[in-house]
């Protein structure tokens, strides 16, 4: 448990990651850093950007970045018919050739 009036050192919440956000330095962080980042949403929408989301999960490797991270199903059972859409699944490393495409928004 927490103590509120006590201070924690950064072991202790590295150790216990689910209070770091009660503490006062950390709430502090992520208050600025979602400050931050909505002022910079707001200046590039302002501007006439658009926000793209990139797949996570991708078929192929992304410009031969080498290692890829394959997805399995989570059962004992590991067939090539339950992978997505039946065919192997990786997360992707870069966005890059999505964003591309989209560049003549």
């Amino acid at each position: 448990p927490i103590k509120y009036k006590e201070r924690h050192p950064l072991e202790y919440l590295r150790q216990h990651p689910h209070f770091r956000c009660r503490t006062n330095v950390v709430s502090s962080i992520l208050r600025i850093r979602s400050e931050a980042t909505a002022a910079i949403h707001s200046f590039f929408k302002d501007s006439g950007f658009v926000h793209i989301h990139t797949p996570i999960i991708t078929s192929n490797d992304s410009e031969g970045a080498g290692e890829l991270f394959q997805l399995e199903p989570s059962g004992k059972l590991k067939v090539p018919e339950e992978n997505f859409f039946n065919v192997p699944a990786f997360l992707t490393v870069s966005g890059q050739l999505h964003l591309e495409v989209m560049s003549g928004l």
